[in-house]
């Protein structure tokens, strides 16, 4: 009797055993079954800190997708072109619409408008329409419109009234709001971002593309095809006069400074966006309170105000073996609780064109009111031309730039050279 008490343990041991082995493999199995995906960030702790969040908010409601969160190089173009080039690239990248037109002509990116629920997501998202338009590479979507920061114009309101002025709403009211304030304190009147007048290309994102965006050309520099500049128009010349009258008048400088002259309290106005209010503070020259900000000034001062968003989007390798899973990850990064993490983690605002209205975010920006002018602005944001020439065209002109203000050549003339020698590189 005990031999047969004996046996029957035995049995239900080897029993239980094998229970508990098939059990754990079939555990190891679906977890190796898991769909992974790769998620890029730029290299930043708040971008990495809220990619972390996507990925574990993403993978609680989708247990089936395992989401690896990797950070870039310290210059991800770079990091970018590499990965493509060895073939390593990430499943869903952050990525500027300047950057990604060459790896969308090259067919390294996949055309987002060709999932079959791609028009049903940015209208769930609130993608702004007239971005989504200018986002069109070869007939083609590539990115999803993500973040961004609204290019506002920031006022001392202290020198403001020492120079008996208002803000500027029209171009006439911003050289003379600049005269004045020069002229009664001896503080500079426009004081831009990356320090006085200088060549390279991407200072003219944040001066002349603000007033240029506001012309019939929406900012462009090239015709729709992308073989034309189209910057030396009536348009271009007169965006260009407005800068040339400051920097001749003396309300700007003339040469490179190593300093921020807005935030340390030495210039009256500056173009920013949302991501100036920290530079303020670590200056501690002026309380947040004396920092005024109004839309871009427009031609007459009248009708909607458009800006440059300074945008990071989402896009989909070509390269990625799960294109659907990565493309789920997108539509949940865009949802209105993804949108509001972005804001609270980092700062930056979503590109929705509810975000002023719509309830999930009301509370938190009651809270942040130094932030609603970005949240009104953000429906009216614009991208530069999708050229992969846009950064040869933007040195090009920003010398011309230079030279007119320095009153080296008139404004009609040094943009009409540069136009000639863009178009002579766009053949």
């Amino acid at each position: 009797m005990k031999r047969r008490l004996r046996s029957i343990l035995i049995l239900s041991i080897v029993v239980l055993l094998g229970v508990v082995i098939f059990f754990s493999l079939s555990g190891n199995a679906a977890a190796q079954a898991k769909t992974k995906i790769t998620y890029w960030v730029i290299n930043n702790d708040p971008d990495e800190q809220l990619g972390k969040k996507y990925a574990a908010d993403f993978m609680a409601k989708n247990p089936e997708i395992e989401v690896e969160v990797a950070r870039m190089g310290e210059v991800s173009e770079e990091t970018i072109a590499i990965s493509v080039a060895g073939g390593t690239a990430p499943d869903v990248c952050q990525m500027g619409p300047s950057l990604s037109v060459n790896y969308a002509k090259e067919g390294a990116l996949i055309p987002l408008d060709s999932f079959s629920d791609f028009q049903a997501a940015v209208a769930e998202a609130s993608k702004p329409a007239d971005l989504l338009t200018g986002y069109k590479i070869d007939g083609h979507i590539y990115l999803m419109p993500w973040r961004g920061s609204p290019i506002l114009l920031f006022y001392n309101k202290t020198m403001l009234d020492k120079a008996g002025v208002k803000p500027p709403k029209s171009w006439e009211d911003f050289v003379n709001v600049a005269k004045e304030v020069k002229a009664k304190t001896g503080y500079w009147g426009l004081g831009t971002e990356g320090g006085g007048l200088q060549p390279e290309g991407w200072h003219r994102m944040f001066d002349y593309l603000e007033l240029y965006d506001n012309t019939a050309t929406k900012g462009h520099f090239l015709s729709d095809d992308g073989k034309r500049a189209i910057f030396a128009g009536p348009a271009g010349v007169e965006t260009l006069k407005v800068f040339v009258d400051i920097h001749q008048a003396g309300a700007a400088p003339t040469s490179p400074v190593t300093e921020d002259l807005f935030s340390n309290g030495k210039a009256a106005m500056t173009f920013a966006g949302s991501w100036k209010y920290p530079g303020i503070e670590d200056a501690g020259v002026m309380k947040l309170d004396e920092v005024g900000v109004v839309p871009i000034p427009t031609y007459t001062g009248e009708g909607s105000s458009f800006t440059y968003g300074d945008p990071r989007d989402l896009a989909i390798f070509q390269q990625s073996k799960n294109p659907d899973a990565a493309w789920e990850f997108v539509k949940f990064v865009v949802q209105e609780q993804q949108s509001l993490d972005c804001i609270k983690i980092t700062g930056q605002l979503p590109v929705r064109g509810d975000l002023a209205t719509n309830p999930t975010f009301a509370t938190y920006l009651e809270e942040h009111p130094e932030l609603k002018p970005f949240a009104e602005a953000i429906a009216y944001t614009l991208s530069m031309d999708l050229s992969e020439h846009i950064w040869e065209v933007l040195s090009t002109f920003s010398m011309a730039f230079q030279k007119a203000c320095l009153g080296k050549e008139d404004p009609q003339t040094a943009l009409k050279d540069a136009a000639s020698e863009v178009n002579k590189m766009l053949k």
